[in-house]
């Protein structure tokens, strides 16, 4: 399976790389060309070439929505409800939620805010860059050293404790009415701390700390578009909601498929995605081979990519060539 992107954002096309082709890719470069230009440069480079990810602007985007499609966001961003007490959110938020609590009293953690600049830059240096880059490698994105330390200016600092010792923290960002959690880190030296429950952790103390403060809401960050995605999955388990940007970008790619091939058919079974139709809602799209499935497995799938805030489900079915999307009675809901 082979797929193109065009756009200047690196991380972008490596984050996608990553999902599509976990155990590792070979990339070529293409060179720069006008965008009208691109699908025509693409089928000549790779007939048989299955995906055209594009990065879209006010020009762009109207062009490009001629061409069958699908308009993915960039990022989304998550929210949980505080309108019942933290304690209380086991009980709707699953396991995951309850082994952070068990993980939190086993090793002792605890939490404190600090507000204080020379603690946030030994943060920065010594948690936070060291984790995203171990973590996210090509794919990692930064705010840069002057962009971080504009954004503290408005926030606190929220540390993760194991015997009295910080091991992680982010960072909480301010808004009129809720906090957004910003720039976390993770200690990795003598060793990386991950695997104590500290990220978990994290969330769970900010969870706890912005109840403290009067908060309804809590920001939970971004995560990629894929309901299948890791950090998707793990900031779901804390309750988390799908919500309009407020601080990530609300820019689209639009990802057309070209030629079906049988491996990028099983990439979009097992993949359901978050895409923007014409409606303009956050909208699950789920794709079957052929128009088959089996009720069990896509019961299966529809329970485990199911996420509050996606108000609707989009089944599309596909044939060798070509696809044709259509509103499935069956699977087609609205939340």
């Amino acid at each position: 399976m082979t797929y193109a992107y065009a756009g200047s954002r690196r991380e972008l096309d490596h984050q996608w790389s990553k999902n599509i082709f976990p155990d590792g890719c070979q990339r070529k470069y293409l060179g720069r060309t006008f965008f009208l230009l691109v699908p025509r440069k693409i089928k000549k480079h790779d007939p048989a070439c299955s995906m055209f990810l594009t990065e879209t602007g006010i020009l762009t985007q109207v062009i490009q929505r001629r061409r069958s499609g699908f308009d993915i966001p960039v990022w989304v961003e998550l929210e949980v409800s505080l309108d019942k007490p933290v304690k209380e959110m086991r009980r709707s938020s699953g396991d995951r939620f309850g082994d952070t609590e068990r993980r939190i009293r086993k090793n002792k953690l605890s939490y404190k805010v600090v507000n204080d600049e020379a603690i946030f830059r030994e943060f920065y240096y010594t948690m936070h860059l060291p984790f995203i880059e171990a973590r996210y490698g090509d794919s990692a994105v930064f705010l840069g050293d002057k962009g971080a330390f504009n954004l503290y200016d408005k926030s606190d600092l929220l540390l993760v404790e194991m015997d009295g010792q910080p091991v992680a923290g982010i960072l909480l960002q301010y808004f009129n009415d809720f906090p957004v959690m910003r720039v976390i880190g993770v200690k990795q030296e003598p060793e990386n701390m991950a695997k104590y429950g500290v990220i978990g952790a994290c969330y769970y103390f900010s969870l706890l700390e912005a109840e403290k403060r009067g908060y309804k809401r809590l920001n939970i960050g971004g995560v990629f578009p894929l309901l299948q995605d890791t950090l998707l999955q793990f900031k779901k388990s804390f309750g988390g909601k799908v919500v309009p940007n407020s601080y990530l970008t609300k820019d689209h790619l639009r990802m057309i498929p070209l030629f079906i091939t049988s491996a990028f058919k099983k990439f979009l079974s097992d993949n359901p995605v978050i895409y923007y139709p014409a409606s303009g809602c956050a909208t699950r799209a789920v794709f079957t081979e052929d128009g088959e499935y089996d009720n069990k497995k896509m019961e299966q799938l529809l329970k485990k990519t199911n996420l509050s805030g996606v108000m609707e489900t989009h089944v599309f079915n596909f044939t060798d060539t070509t696809m044709h999307g259509r509103w499935d009675e069956q699977y087609s809901s609205n939340d």
